[in-house]
């Protein structure tokens, strides 16, 4: 299983490591030029921000091409 993710405060790193799958992250990926992805699993996770995704996820999953044969989100949200 490989779980991409992007995490600004650590919430979503941690939700990422506690699945126990290979972690890719959004931002590394995209200074590496990834935008391919493989495995009979794939999970994306993000922070919610203002009702939407982030704008480095949102353009990172314009790019994407992911070959699984389940793919799953979660989406964080947490306010005050």
């Amino acid at each position: 299983m490989k779980i991409i993710y992007f995490s600004s405060t650590g919430n979503n790193i941690y939700i990422a490591q506690s699945l126990n799958g290979e972690l890719l992250s959004i931002p590394q990926q995209i200074k590496k030029g990834k935008y391919n992805i493989k495995d009979d699993v794939v999970g994306i996770i993000f922070p919610n921000y203002y009702m939407t995704v982030p704008d480095i996820v949102g353009k990172y999953l314009e790019k994407i091409k992911i070959e699984a044969e389940y793919i799953f989100t979660i989406c964080s949200y947490g306010s005050i």
